[in-house]
């Protein structure tokens, strides 16, 4: 019995997606108040409505250890995926950051080493790893820098990923893996999906900044790849392509029929921006569109190493410039739907 926590976001829902197409039986955790029409229509998209029958929907709080084991205990779960985590770049969420992301995945592991599970999948990020220096790719080895100014999010992220190595230690099977920006289709307002809404929207800044890209279908066949391995104690990047922002917004506005961005905004203007997005948050209660930590990340330069992943594994990864149309039609035909 396979059991996925994070099932109705972007990664979880395209996960269940292809573990429907096996006869195993899939366990997905979910708040009440989640809904399940954005899984709903990723499958009926992929006509595999029927698919959808496979998964049993189970509402868990993910922070009630107690609640947790009852889930594990009842059906017999014997793989987990840990996609769930909450993300924000704002500096009032930092402490419930902690508490969602850290205490959640102490929990799964805990909970997996109580009941013996066979092998765990932990989702992590490319923000657990370190910046490297100049040109050089960041590979698995990159140590993350825990004196940096980080976003509250890569800390939360960092310290869950302590969570499962200590797990690790304890004798849990597991692998982690660590995606860069994962595209994909969803809620086109929040994470990497809004891309398409805010270039649609007429995006006329870029800044020079490089950072790595995968398909979202990419990560989830891996994941489930790695978890069918012998492959255990580790962790991998998971990376597409490396691409500028300006060469990515370009891709996207192309497909779109939009114009492309076509004013550089320096650190000057980023810094502005971010600080005017700080203040409209705070009149508004909306998540701000630039923050001080996406702001300088933008600027920098940070190329992803895949070589470990497919030197473990054979894959051929989606290319970037496939998704992008894929996506970007998806995008117009929920638009005007």
């Amino acid at each position: 019995m396979i059991l996925v926590t994070g099932g109705t976001g972007m990664l979880g829902s395209n996960l269940l997606l292809e573990l429907s197409k096996s006869n195993n039986e899939t366990i997905a955790i979910k708040r009440s108040s989640s809904s399940l029409r954005g899984v709903q229509k990723l499958f009926a998209d992929k006509n595999l409505s029927q698919n959808f029958k496979k998964i049993k929907w189970v509402d868990a709080d993910l922070l009630d250890l107690y609640n947790l084991s009852g889930v594990f205990k009842k059906y017999g779960i014997t793989k987990v995926y840990h996609c769930a985590a909450q993300i924000s770049y704002k500096k009032s969420d930092n402490k419930l950051l902690l508490e969602n992301n850290v205490t959640s995945t102490k929990n799964i592991v805990n909970i997996s080493l109580q009941y013996s599970v066979l092998k765990m999948c932990y989702v992590s990020s490319i923000a657990t790893l370190g910046a490297g220096t100049g040109s050089e790719k960041i590979t698995e080895e990159t140590e993350y820098n825990t004196d940096g100014n980080n976003s509250g999010y890569s800390t939360s992220k960092y310290y869950a990923e302590l969570e499962v190595w200590r797990g690790i230690a304890e004798g849990l099977n597991a692998v982690i893996v660590n995606p860069s920006v994962i595209l994909g289709s969803g809620d086109w307002k929040t994470g990497s999906s809004s891309i398409f809404s805010t270039i649609y929207k007429g995006l006329k800044f870029y800044t020079k900044g490089v950072t790595g890209f995968v398909d979202v279908i990419d990560v989830a066949k891996i994941m489930i790849i790695l978890m069918e391995s012998e492959i255990s104690s580790e962790r991998f990047i998971i990376n597409s392509e490396n691409l500028s922002y300006f060469e990515l917004f370009k891709s996207i506005a192309n497909k779109l029929n939009k114009k492309a961005p076509s004013i550089y905004a320096n650190k000057n203007l980023t810094a502005f921006a971010w600080r005017l997005e700080y203040l409209k948050s705070i009149l508004t209660g909306k998540q701000p569109v630039i923050t001080s930590n996406s702001a300088r990340t933008s600027h920098k330069v940070l190329i992803y190493s895949n070589k470990k992943l497919l030197a473990r594994i054979n894959y051929s990864f989606i290319k970037i410039e496939d998704s992008i149309k894929y996506y970007a039609e998806k995008f117009i035909t929920d638009t005007n739907a």
